[in-house]
This record gives structure tokens, sequence and C-alpha cells, in this order.
């Protein structure tokens, strides 16, 4: 069934009956073509005073709509129906990020590894001469010290050649990192530097002490100490397209993954708070701001990112 773009806005400002609720419900679940049937409306000019500012939306108005028309449901948890309905209101703003999110992931390569300084929006790749492949972020620093050793400031993914003779070695603010042939990210910053391994084996060296990681791997050092965690499905692939997928997971394991795909900090402003929220959802190649936003509309959650790359989640009410 197919719906034109009348239909959708009343949806999402509260205005469709019940039954064009459930009628909407059922398209969005038959195919996920007919998602990308929904991203496509968002590149329409004419539409754009109505989605330009997606706070406006009144989402507890259209969620009593919603619940007029299934109050025969029994209550679930929170992520399921409710996270059905939050994705139409995320969708249309979501999308309108996404021509710009495509646009600053373009990627740049270079050869020239002597000392690059990166300070763009975009994606910068360094194809080494012995066939490695480094994906600079923004504001990452990359030196070359000599064959296969560099020195990195800021945060890099990494696809190493093999090569059994010479060891690959980086540099960083708490400590070194050594490979033969492998693939993680490297996040390095004065407060703090976190090493995932997305396939392979890696050493890290950091205050007299060797750590050996595999893939799901994790390892954080800090001033206060290094934590080592196993994180299950983190691979290459879904790496690199930044694809989370969680089923009944707490609203702190969610964000403690999305710190690490996003290369970010998280700071909890209350460390005391608890863990309620079960959330089920997907994402893929989404900006860190949709992703955020559509967890904030799950959760009630209230959060600053900073230009740091710090996140700060401050409260949440489930």
């Amino acid at each position: 069934m197919a719906f034109d773009k009348k239909r959708i806005l009343d949806f999402i400002t509260g205005k469709s009956s019940s039954e064009e609720y459930d009628a909407l419900k059922q398209w969005q679940q038959d195919s996920h073509d007919n998602i990308e049937q929904l991203r496509k409306y968002a590149d329409v000019e004419d539409d754009v005073s109505t989605l330009s500012n997606y706070q406006e939306v009144d989402t507890n108005s259209a969620w009593n709509h919603v619940e007029e028309s299934i109050s025969d449901q029994k209550t679930q948890t929170i992520g399921l129906n409710y996270r059905r309905i939050a994705a139409v209101f995320a969708l249309f703003a979501l999308c309108l990020w996404g021509i710009q999110y495509m646009v600053s992931t373009e990627e740049k390569t270079v050869t020239d590894t002597k000392h690059i300084v990166y300070t763009g929006d975009k994606n910068q790749i360094v194809n080494y001469k012995d066939g490695s492949e480094i994906t600079l972020g923004k504001d990452a620093t990359l030196k070359e010290n000599d064959f296969r050793s560099f020195g990195l400031s800021g945060n890099a993914y990494f696809k190493v050649a093999r090569d059994e003779n010479n060891q690959f070695r980086i540099i960083i603010y708490h400590g070194e990192v050594y490979v033969l042939g492998t693939e993680f990210s490297i996040n390095s910053t004065p407060a703090y530097s976190r090493v995932v391994v997305t396939k392979g084996r890696v050493r890290m060296s950091t205050n007299d002490q060797n750590y050996i990681l595999n893939d799901g791997d994790v390892i954080e050092v800090r001033k206060e100490g290094v934590s080592v965690k196993k994180f299950e499905n983190i691979t290459p692939e879904n790496w690199k397209l930044k694809e989370l997928v969680f089923q009944n997971s707490s609203i702190h394991d969610v964000l403690e993954r999305v710190a690490l795909y996003y290369s970010i900090e998280l700071i909890w402003q209350d460390g005391s708070a608890t863990d309620h929220c079960r959330i089920n959802t997907t994402f893929k190649n989404q900006t860190l701001e949709s992703v955020m936003k559509e967890l904030a509309i799950l959760t009630g959650m209230e959060y600053e990112i900073q230009t740091n790359q710090r996140i700060i989640i401050k409260s949440y009410k489930c």
C-alpha cells in the first residue's frame, strides 16, 4: 500500500485516524523497501517548513492518539511498539540529516604519511606503502616515525597488511600498540586511550604491562587505571557501517557500545543512575546526533554532545 506525503505528515502531527495508523504500521512492517520510500519523501522542499524543527513535534499528544487506537494491547517492553512510533517521528528528521551525513563522510585518499594533521569533517584514508589502510577521523594527527611505525593523536581505524618480519607500531598517549596484521580502532586523547580490536590480535603496552587483545576486546587506559572488556559481534563490516543491533539491552550497554562505535567518551553525570530501560532497536550508518535523538525519544534521556568528542548523560526517565 502506498502512502502519500499528506497522510504521513498527518500522522506525525496527530491528525490521522486510528485506521490510518494501523495501516501505516502494517505498511511499515511489510518491507524495508517501504522505509526507503519514506526516506525519499524527505527530499521535497515544500514540506521542509513542516519538518525543519524536529523538536516541535508533540510526541506526547501523538502517542496518546496512538494509544487510543490500540487500547486493547498489553503494555510491552520499551522499544517495541513505542520504538516503531518514535521511528516515524524521527524518520524525516534523520533523513534530512542523511544527505549531509553522506557528504560529510566522503573519503579523501593521501599517500604522504610523513606528517599528516587532519582537521576536516570528512574521513581521510591513508594508503600506506606496505598495503595497509588507515582511516583518520576528524582532528586526528598521524606522523610516520619509521617504516610501519607511527605516532597518533585522535581517532583512526587501521587495516594492517600482514608482514611477519616487520611489526606495525603505533605510539599513543598512554602506551604503544603492536600488530602483525589485523583491523582495529584507536582513539587516543590526553584524558584516555581506547583500542578496539575488530579482527585479529593486538598487543597493547602501557605502564610496563602488556595486554593481548583479540576479536571484540576493548582496552581503555586512564590515569585511574586500565580496564579490558569483551564485546560480542564487533566485526570490521559492522564497525565500518556503524551497524548496531540491540535486543532487550540496557541503556548502559547501549550507550557504551555507541561510545565505542562513534569513538567518543561517555560521561555519566549521575553515577548512581538506575538501569531499568530496555532497548530494542537497530542503527546503521547514522550520525551520532540521530542515534542520540532516537534514544532520547525511547527513554526520555537528557544529554549533551560536547565539541571535544564527549557525551554527558544527564538523566533518563526509566
